[in-house]
């Protein structure tokens, strides 16, 4: 075998590294991106929380605050706003406070690959020098008392923190299986963060037993392993083996959305509201079961899920396809066969995005379920529970959320005892765009629908629904306000759609659950 001079074995690694940097740049800046979306659904829940009970002027004052948050910097936004509702001055500290993310992982330690707690502080963009920063990292206990405790105080330059060098381990390696949680408290110079001010705390797991558990599984955790197209056939030839004699496409959608929730945490995607690590393997061990028995793959299941619902075959036994299994992640509780007939709500949310337009980012690809129920719980929406009250992942993953929509619709409608075409849709911004033409394309999908900053109906459309019932909910100074407004005087005369006052005491970022007691109030008129 002929030998590379030094030279040419030089340029091959230059070649190397021009191929591959690129990769891995987009690789971390996807995770990254990852960590500032999970974050700024953090500061939009305590957003959300602050603004329940805060009165017209300070709702305006955040309004005008969500005005600004865009790529650049989104958190600093966020910040500004929550302090707005909280009624505290934003000041040069609190700004740089707020552009900070935590990286910490891994989520769940199993103590027999990970002994330590790793964190990682990273300023999302450049800002100005302040104090000499550094950060007190706190690990509790289940009971709030302080188990563990560190400082990070190297890396701290603004360069540094740009450059991910700020970080530090937290050792775990002699504490007891069970829920912790993590604190990060950041110092300038010597002064704490004021009251008010958000702080980054997240939920991690010790277990022993978890890298046994996830060994049993037919996993296919690394699209970029060199035998990932091998694994993809494994894994597909082990779905159809546990699938044998349970409908291929509901089996499968069933499984590949509680494999990629299993999967979450290796790719580097934060928890979604609070870490539920052990509750999704034990969701796809569950899940796993019953298609090895030959049951339906939700079978003994009840309360509130996120379900993999079937919306389109895959082709072909690649690792791409595989992942691009057509399946929609649904949030639903699963009740009781002889629970009664319901009317079906169905939410839509929007895709991630950096502002109220259509700027996405590049390494999230939809909104899980599980963040708009959290808030829709926060404010009490069907507290009474009258409704099967569902939540569809946003667009962003599936190829074509128009067309999987009424499938979502039609499958919920088998697995839920649904009272007939009472159904209601509600969509926000992205959401409120595919409910919009969903409906013009199968009129009879539902009886009404809620547009929330979105949606595209022309007077040819209009005509066509009909006596369809929509309301329409704008926010102040988001790009659809005015195509609502027009879209409002179009309507006139009909007694089926209005438009809910008061665009601006309701923030674009948390319009859908600000409205939410106003929408539960449009459901019942339209399903009575």
């Amino acid at each position: 075998m002929r030998r590379l001079s030094k030279c040419r074995w030089r340029r091959a690694l230059a070649l190397l590294a021009v191929l591959v940097m690129p990769a891995f740049a987009a690789t971390q800046q996807a995770k990254m991106e990852r960590r500032v979306i999970a974050r700024t659904f953090e500061l939009r829940g305590a957003l959300l929380e602050a603004c329940m009970d805060a009165k017209p002027d300070r709702l305006r004052e955040v309004t005008e605050a969500c005005r600004g948050i865009g790529r650049l910097a989104p958190l600093v936004s966020y910040t500004s706003a929550l302090m707005a509702a909280r009624g505290i001055e934003v000041d040069d500290a609190a700004r740089f406070r707020g552009g900070l993310v935590a990286f910490v992982v891994p989520e769940i330690v199993d103590q027999a690959k990970f002994q330590e707690i790793y964190v990682t502080m990273r300023l999302f963009r450049k800002r100005d020098e302040v104090a000499p920063v550094r950060f007190v990292v706190r690990l509790l206990d289940g009971a709030g008392d302080s188990v563990r405790q560190i400082e990070i105080d190297e890396g701290t330059s603004i360069d540094g923190l740009l450059r991910v060098a700020a970080r530090g381990s937290i050792p775990v390696g002699d504490l007891d299986d069970g829920r912790y949680r993590i604190e990060v408290e950041t110092l300038l110079g010597d002064e704490s963060p004021i009251d008010g001010q958000p702080k980054f705390a997240t939920e991690v797991i010790i277990d022993r037993s978890y890298s046994g558990r996830i060994a049993k599984q037919p996993l296919y955790l690394d699209p970029f392993h060199p035998d990932a197209a091998a694994r993809a056939e494994k894994v597909t030839a082990a779905l159809d083996g546990l699938a044998a004699r349970v409908p291929g496409a509901a089996g499968r959608a069933a499984w590949m959305d509680a494999m990629m929730r299993v999967y979450r945490p290796f790719r580097g995607e934060a928890p979604v509201v609070t870490t539920r690590a052990l509750a999704d393997l034990a969701r796809l061990e569950r899940i796993t079961a019953n298609l090895r028995d030959g049951e339906d793959p939700y079978a003994g299941m009840t309360g509130r899920l996120t379900i993999g619902v079937p919306v389109g075959e895959s082709v072909g036994k690649t690792a791409k396809s595989l992942l691009e299994t057509q399946y929609a992640s649904v949030s639903v509780e699963l009740l009781a066969s002889n629970s009664g007939e319901r009317p079906l709500v169905l939410f839509l949310p929007s895709a991630p995005s950096w502002d109220g337009g259509t700027d996405r980012p590049s390494g999230v690809k939809s909104e899980a379920p599980a963040w708009l129920w959290s808030e829709l719980e926060r404010m009490g929406f069907d507290a009474a529970g009258e409704f099967h009250t569902a939540i569809m992942e946003s667009p962003g993953r599936m190829k074509s959320p128009l067309l999987a929509l009424p499938k979502v619709v039609q499958y919920l409608q088998t697995i839920l005892p649904v009272d007939g075409d009472r159904v209601v849709l509600v969509g926000d911004r992205g959401g409120a765009y595919c409910v919009s033409r969903a409906l013009v394309a199968h009129p009879d999908l539902a009886r009404g629908a809620v547009l929330v900053n979105g949606g595209a109906l022309s007077n040819p459309d209009l005509e066509k629904l009909g006596d369809k019932h929509f309301m329409l909910v704008p926010s102040a100074g988001h790009p659809s306000e005015v195509h609502l407004e027009s879209l409002q005087k179009r309507a006139e005369g009909r007694a089926n759609a209005g438009m809910l006052e008061g665009a601006d005491l309701r923030p674009w970022p948390i319009a859908v659950p600000l409205a939410s007691r106003a929408i539960e109030g449009f459901v019942r008129a339209v399903v009575k």
